[in-house]
């Protein structure tokens, strides 16, 4: 057997919720159907603007993960290039510091791979400086860096031969 709805039950179900101030529209409602009777806004252009919102949240959010993963991966590498150096000092072998020199060159590598990943690079006075704020810093740090890496790379090359 089927039962019947009743009038109430019909427009409850087909009754939209405003997304502002959750007002249940009722069907003798005279404002238009895009539109809130009690607070007035247009439920596309609210849904639109909350999607911005949630965008621009999404992109501060990430930003933020991007500018505290780069430090980190600077600290590292100035804390390993630190410690290689003194190994470095501290040896006698040319071999220790052929591997050392081979270290320093991958964890610089690393360090500018992780800048090319977040779009940020480290400018002056330890400050982080995003790739569209200062393009030219940017590709200027990139630039170094591999050219540090291969630099370090041949000087380990150098001592062993």
């Amino acid at each position: 057997m089927r039962s019947r709805e009743t009038h109430n039950q019909r427009s409850l179900r087909n009754s939209v919720s405003c997304p502002n101030c959750s007002y249940l529209r009722k069907s003798e409602d005279i404002a238009a159907k895009w539109q809130c009777p009690e607070c007035g806004i247009a439920y596309n252009k609210f849904q639109m603007r909350t999607m911005d919102l949630k965008t621009k949240n999404h992109d501060y959010i990430r930003t933020n993960e991007n500018a505290a993963k780069i430090k980190s991966s600077y600290n590292k590498t100035l804390l390993s290039i630190g410690l290689l150096l003194v190994i470095i000092g501290l040896s006698n072998s040319q071999i220790i510091q052929f591997i050392c020199a081979v270290l320093i060159s991958i964890s610089i590598l690393v360090f500018a791979r992780d800048m090319l990943i977040t779009e940020y690079c480290i400018g002056q006075f330890n400050r982080l400086v995003r790739k569209e704020d200062s393009p030219f810093m940017y590709k200027f740090e990139v630039i170094c860096a591999y050219g540090l890496a291969a630099w370090s790379l041949f000087l380990g090359i150098k001592c062993v031969f």
